[in-house]
Order: C-alpha cells, then structure tokens, then sequence
C-alpha cells in the first residue's frame, strides 16, 4: 500500500511528466489519461487524483482487464512496465476501497466486470507478493454474486504443494480468503459451487504427505471459516434481520447473473462447472 511519506514523490512525478500536469479545470482535465500515465511509468498516483475516487476507481476497472493475460501467465515480471503499472493502480483502488469503504466498493461493483475480476483472481495468485496482496485486497471488498464464479475457477487451478510456502499455495489460500466476503449472502448457485470447490481442495490435500499438509494449515484453518459462514447462511444465521443469509442460500442465482458466468470464457474449471450449459 502507498504511505503518506510517497505523496511528496507523488507530486513531483507529476511535474516531472511531460503532458501529465495537473489541469485546474476539472471539466476539462483528461482525467484518465493522466492517470494512466502517472500508473504507466509505475510512480504513486498522488491524492490530487485518487481521492476523487468517483472518476479514478471507473478508470482503474477500465484498465485491469489488459493485464489478464500476463497475470494467467505467471510469468517472472521483476520490473517489467507492466507489473509497474498494475501496481500503482491496484495501490491506488486497494488503498481507496479501505479508505472510503462501502460508497467505493459500490462505485467498484458499478463499473467492473467478470473480465476485471478475472485480472484480480489472476492476481491473487501471481509469483509477485505485492501483486498477491493488492490483488487478494481489491478482491475481499469487491467480491460478490456476480463474479463468484471468475473466483472459483481461478480456485481450480494447478497448485504445486510443498513443504513451504510457494505462490501456488499462498495465492489459493489468498481466493479462498477472498469468499469469506460473500459467503453469507451468496445464492444458492454460488454457495454450492463454493462447496463442491472447498471439497475438492479438501480432498486433494487429504492425500499429501503429511509434511506437506503441516504447511497447508493457513488454507485450511480459510476453508474451515468460509464453510462455517455457508453453514450459518443455511441456518438464517448469516446476516443481520432482516437480510439472513438464508434469504440469499435457498434462493437461485438471478438469471441476468447465471448467464453471464454460462457467457465467461473459464481458463482452469472446464469439468464438472455448474456454471457451464450442458451441450446436447
């Protein structure tokens, strides 16, 4: 996350880029562009923008979508302009989300999409760690019955398990932490998707050695709670009256939103997908 010591560094950035100036008039100032170009050459995004995050969160769910497949690809960025630049504006969005909470988390949901969460779920999982966070942050405050099922395919992915922590394990555990969020609201389509996904992590970690296993306590200490929270959902117990989760769990995925996850295009959960049609 950016300090308030980086805004300093921030300023001058601006100042420091050619085009990139401020503009006094709000109404006149390419505001995403100057953005982009800030993020672009991987420097902090000073306050001047960020903070009006009406205008900077749509230009961030805007821009996330590029980066999907060199996120899938897992490819060593080191300080590629790329990685740089998904930094700054997964800072960015990260810092706001925890900053301004539910009126930018709905300002968020307004403007991404299935393709944006499937850059963060990408994310989430990278071999870079500040990748990973910033990811797993935007994706624990954005996360809900729409994109559910762009979580849970990237929860279908090979994982190389081992006796230490690796980003294979540190990244399912961050997209299993991530559906705690939605778990007490989730519809009935989710909740069983997320089920049969917890099950079958479940499974596969059940027959490893146990010195791996002993590293697998984080992942399943996730599934444990995330579990715990379908099971109070199913019990009415999920969500303060009057909205107990119950009223989401027994009632099925609107069917603006089932189609759009038929519509999603999955890279790792291509069997046995509730969300896929059934081809005759």
């Amino acid at each position: 996350m950016r300090a308030i010591a980086r805004i300093g560094a921030a300023i001058a950035t601006c100042l420091a880029l050619p085009g990139a100036a401020l503009a006094k008039d709000p109404d006149t100032r390419d505001f995403c562009g100057e953005l982009r170009a800030i993020a672009g050459v991987g420097r902090v995004i000073p306050e001047a923008l960020s903070l009006d995050y009406q205008r900077s969160l749509p230009c961030i769910t805007s821009a996330l979508p590029e980066f999907a497949d060199r996120l899938n690809s897992r490819e060593f960025a080191g300080k590629s302009p790329w990685l740089r630049e998904y930094l700054s504006l997964t800072d960015t969005a990260a810092e706001i989300l925890q900053t301004y909470g539910a009126p930018a988390v709905r300002v968020f949901r307004e403007h991404d999409s299935l393709a944006v969460i499937d850059a963060l779920a990408a994310g989430a999982r990278h071999t870079e760690r500040g990748v990973r966070i910033n990811s797993a942050v935007i994706l624990s405050n954005v996360i809900d019955n729409t994109s559910t099922c762009v979580v849970l395919d990237h929860l279908a992915a090979p994982v190389r398990e081992s006796e230490v922590d690796n980003p294979d394990i540190v990244g399912r555990s961050n997209l299993i932490g991530t559906t705690l969020s939605v778990a007490l609201w989730a519809h009935r389509d989710n909740a069983l998707a997320l089920k049969q996904t917890l099950d079958r992590i479940r499974e596969r970690i059940s027959g490893l050695p146990d010195a791996v296993q002993n590293n697998l306590v984080k992942t399943k200490g996730r599934i444990e709670a995330v579990e715990a929270r379908l099971d109070a959902a199913r019990n009415g117990e999920g969500l303060i009256s009057p909205d107990h989760g119950k009223a989401f769990i027994d009632v099925p995925l609107p069917e603006e939103m089932r189609a759009a996850c038929a519509a999603h295009t999955y890279r790792y959960w291509l069997t046995d997908n509730p969300y896929i049609p059934v081809t005759q």
